[in-house]
């Protein structure tokens, strides 16, 4: 395997694993972690609108353990349609006196992550807001499929997989991943599946493979500006 230019994010470190403890004594719905390359925020989903639940919490061996419980059953509130995801996304990078930053994630043309899971399958999102409005919900996903058992599974995806998605909506018009432009990154559990899950991390990297040429796996079609779905 090729690493020129790898880093990761990895749950072994220690700043990151006195956060984690620091964090799950304090009984507030956020557990934050820092490392040297991602600020994360962990949210829990569960409310007392449903008995989904989320929770990360560092195993004995320095792990990351995303786990929690999927409930399916809509609350008979009236007003909420769809239930059942529990999700974990980084904060938004910043720069001094707080002004919004972005990662700049240009160098690389792979996300690799060393896990071990339950056999579902999670979902993996890389914001990409912008200053327009029209683009606060821009992301781009790619499915993680996991074996489940007791063996670890090494993940590398290019960047040219990930497609475009608005407020969950797959778009007719995909474009490449503006990897200078990241806002954030977040794994989501919402298989439509009822029960307990758990998603264990070694560490999430990021890698360039110069054998890698492809810019985006999916159409760019040229369509008018009249045309639906552009």
């Amino acid at each position: 395997m090729n690493t020129l230019g790898y880093k990761y994010v990895g749950f072994g470190n220690k700043i990151a694993n006195q956060v984690i403890r620091e964090s799950q004594q304090k009984a507030h719905p956020k557990n934050e972690t820092t490392s040297g390359t991602f600020v994360m925020a962990f949210v829990y989903s569960g409310t007392s609108l449903n008995s989904s639940n989320v929770s990360l919490q560092l195993t004995k061996s320095g792990r990351g353990l995303f786990s929690g419980y999927l409930d399916k059953r809509v609350p008979k509130t009236g007003n909420i349609k769809k239930a059942g995801y529990c999700n974990i996304n980084t904060l938004r990078a910043r720069k001094s006196f707080k002004r919004e930053g972005y990662y700049d994630w240009h160098p690389y043309n792979h996300l690799v992550m060393r896990v071990r899971g339950d056999g579902r399958s999670y979902m993996l999102n890389i914001s990409t807001a912008g200053y327009f409005d029209i683009t606060w919900n821009d992301v781009y996903h790619y499915a993680l499929y996991t074996r489940g058992g007791p063996y670890w599974q090494y993940v590398k995806i290019p960047f040219s997989k990930f497609f475009m998605a608005s407020k969950g909506r797959i778009q007719d018009h995909q474009e490449p991943l503006p990897l200078h432009n990241v806002v954030s990154f977040g794994i989501t559990a919402a298989d439509k599946v009822t029960g307990p899950f758990n998603l264990e991390i070694d560490y999430i990297g990021l890698l360039f493979d110069p054998s890698h040429k492809e810019e985006c796996a999916y159409e760019m079609y040229k369509t008018d500006d009249y045309i639906a779905g552009y």
